[in-house]
């Protein structure tokens, strides 16, 4: 077996330590056709489109809370593209848009705006801080 190989892309002859080994189907266990560096500058390119951030989307939202693109769009129109704890509107395409879920059972309850998203979970993760937090800036001249 050859310790070389010819980028498709590049028309470089490069070691097969430079190309991405596949994981499957009829080819699996061979080098890909792209050495890792053409790999890098075309999947930079395809997720600065449209078509590939609504692709990496699709795979956050299925990946880590188990939704699909539809039920995202659902519930964000139900929410009329606002904030469920502030009501202020929030961009769909941000990234500081959140899918609020409980940390315990993983159920998904809103989507939030960052803001409200990190300060819940702070309230979470330190909920005796909360009165503290509130009796300080009433004793320290807030308000």
């Amino acid at each position: 077996m050859p310790d070389e190989k010819l980028c498709r892309r590049c028309a470089r002859v490069l070691p097969l330590s430079a190309f991405y080994t596949r994981k499957s189907g009829h080819r699996c266990g061979r080098p890909t056709a792209y050495c890792k560096e053409c790999c890098s500058v075309e999947n930079k390119a395809f997720h600065a489109t449209p078509e590939g951030k609504l692709s990496h989307k699709r795979r956050h939202l299925q990946q880590f809370y188990g939704m699909s693109i539809e039920e995202h769009r659902r519930m964000y129109a139900e929410q009329n593209g606002c904030c469920k704890i502030c009501g202020e509107p929030v961009s769909y395409d941000s990234r500081d848009t959140c899918v609020d879920h409980s940390h315990k059972t993983g159920k998904i309850r809103g989507i939030l705006c960052g803001r409200c998203n990190r300060l819940l979970g702070y309230i979470e993760t330190t909920p005796h801080l909360v009165s503290l937090c509130l009796e300080y800036a009433e004793t320290e001249g807030g308000q």
